[in-house]
């Protein structure tokens, strides 16, 4: 969990300079609604997981995590579920299922994570078979979504 909690600072830290709607994106997991086609915000979101490898290579990560946790661990939170860059940021069709049956995937459709989010709950419905860190990773970057969403449209308003 602590390796999950290091790559999503990472992840937050990357897009630190950004414009502010593209900050939001990073961290809400969905492409900006303006000038970003799909493929385009795909490009920006591999290249920011390339960033982040390369940080966790400068810092040692993946060496003091061993690299194959590393690696199911940058998977599960890129292409496995969609945490980082969202599921328009992956060439993964958006409408495929996890398998149930293989180590506690979820069971759930391939849905943007935010747009599960009931406003009464802090739980994303389809994140309840992920494994941990996964669901942690979530949870990090969805309050810093909030947070980013508040402090946008209060300079907006």
């Amino acid at each position: 969990m602590h390796l999950a909690m290091l790559l999503v600072d990472y992840w937050r830290y990357i897009f630190e300079a950004e414009l502010p709607t593209i900050r939001v994106a990073a961290a809400c997991g969905q492409s900006p609604s303006r000038g970003f086609a799909p493929p385009t915000w795909r490009r920006v979101v591999q290249s920011a997981v390339d960033s982040l490898r390369e940080l966790s290579d400068a810092r040692r990560i993946r060496a003091i995590y061993l690299p194959e946790n590393y690696d199911r661990v940058i998977l599960d939170l890129t292409e496995r579920y969609h945490i980082l860059g969202g599921v328009n940021a992956s060439s993964t069709p958006q409408t495929s299922h996890w398998d149930p049956d293989s180590d506690g995937v979820l069971s759930g459709s391939n849905s943007d994570r935010n747009s599960n989010w009931n406003s009464n709950s802090n739980s994303d419905p389809s994140l309840h078979a992920a494994p941990a860190h996964v669901c942690l990773a979530s949870q990090i970057l969805w309050v810093h979504c909030q947070e980013l969403q508040s402090s946008l449209s209060m300079a907006n308003a």
